[in-house]
């Protein structure tokens, strides 16, 4: 793994970023085979991306991230692509939901990044779902969500119904 560590306070530029993630994919190339045949990435390959900052490339400022422009989104992608495609796929999605996350209301927002700014987000926003209102104001939530692309956080997509009901 490259030898710098990007700090989490540490904010990159456009450049910078797409040096960074130009700087690991000959180390992303010997994770490839591995991450294929595992259909999953694997830790190391994680690592240098979070080390590098690059979960973080269109991450709002106010959520700890570079908050870099789409242009900077798809430098870093192509270049961790050339090493590894699955995990410029995932890094894509991981993204995607990391700028989801600044639309959300600061409370969540400081929920999710206050302690760590690399949370990786995951969400499944075809509602696959439905949460129901009960009696007391709270709600149960029934449905099926086959997959997510990260932990610990997934942020999952419903409908949601106002009339009382016990499924």
């Amino acid at each position: 793994m490259p030898a710098q560590i990007v700090d989490s306070s540490e904010t990159l530029n456009a450049e910078e970023i797409k040096a960074r993630a130009e700087s690991i994919m000959e180390d992303l190339k010997k994770y490839a085979d591995q991450a294929e045949e595992n259909r999953r990435l694997c830790k190391e390959s994680v690592e240098l991306i979070k080390n590098n900052g690059l979960l973080r490339t269109i991450q709002s400022k106010s959520c700890g991230g570079h908050e870099l422009p789409f242009r900077s989104y798809i430098d870093v992608l192509s270049a961790v692509g050339e090493g590894c495609s699955a995990t410029a796929w995932v890094l894509g999605v991981w993204h995607a939901h990391s700028w989801m996350m600044g639309h959300f209301p600061e409370q969540a927002q400081r929920d999710v990044y206050t302690d760590n700014p690399d949370t990786f987000v995951s969400a499944v926003i075809g509602p696959r779902g439905k949460a129901v209102k009960q009696s007391d104001g709270s709600y149960i939530l029934n449905g099926s969500w086959p997959f997510g692309s990260a932990k610990p956080l997934v942020v999952i997509a419903i409908r949601l119904s106002n009339k009382l009901s016990n499924f």
